[in-house]
């Protein structure tokens, strides 16, 4: 496996691809796709040596002090790698790809300045950004009708307050001209009977 220096430092580079997350299965080469120099390989961590142009194993050698780490722990021999068939056709599809597709777009996205686009995230966001504007019309829509139906009810109900205060002020009028009526014809059959009582007297004074 050789190595191609990048912007990021020295990267897994062979027949333009690169070693994927896992360790084991081979991406399209892109920039930045291991961003800090270490690299696993067959499920063990290596670094770029650029003296001798290999891959050399990476030991830690330095603890904190302030914690206390064990030395070394019990290692378990990974045999994973003998029954794969890490010459079959297969790994050089792109059928592989879609495995670590999710590490492919993690680094895609934080690596920012590569300058190439996520066109998964610009559809995703094209489509949020619709729905976000047909919830606004739709909130929007439901705002209007809520207001419209408040004013119709409010209009109705001051149509039937004033026409029971005008039936109201009618049927009082009518009252009070039926008591005017009643008080009109008592003072004439009052004056009338006045009048008759009045004649007797004027006869029996002549």
């Amino acid at each position: 496996m050789e190595a191609k220096e990048t912007r990021c430092g020295f990267e897994p580079y062979y027949e333009n691809q690169t070693i994927g997350r896992d360790g084991f299965s081979l991406h399209p080469f892109s920039e930045c796709f291991w961003e800090d120099g270490i690299v696993n390989l067959n499920g063990k961590t290596y670094r770029w040596k650029k003296q001798t142009r290999e891959w050399i194993f990476v030991e830690p050698t330095h603890h904190q002090e302030t914690l206390c780490l064990a030395m070394k722990f019990n290692e378990l021999t990974d045999l994973e790698a003998n029954y794969q068939l890490n010459h079959h056709e297969f790994y050089q599809r792109q059928e592989l790809e879609r495995i670590n597709a999710i590490n492919e777009l993690m680094t895609r996205i934080h690596v920012t300045d590569t300058g190439t686009p996520l066109t998964i995230q610009q559809e995703a966001t094209s489509k949020f950004y619709k729905f976000d504007l047909w919830n606004r019309v739709r909130k929007g829509l439901i705002a209007t009708i809520a207001i419209l139906f408040t004013l119709i009810l409010l209009i109705l109900t001051v149509i039937v307050f004033l026409k029971a205060r005008t039936l109201q002020s009618r049927r009082r009028f009518e009252a009070y001209a039926e008591q005017l009526q009643e008080n009109r014809k008592l003072i004439q059959s009052t004056t009338l009977e006045r009048m008759r009582m009045a004649k007797p007297l004027e006869e029996s004074v002549v």
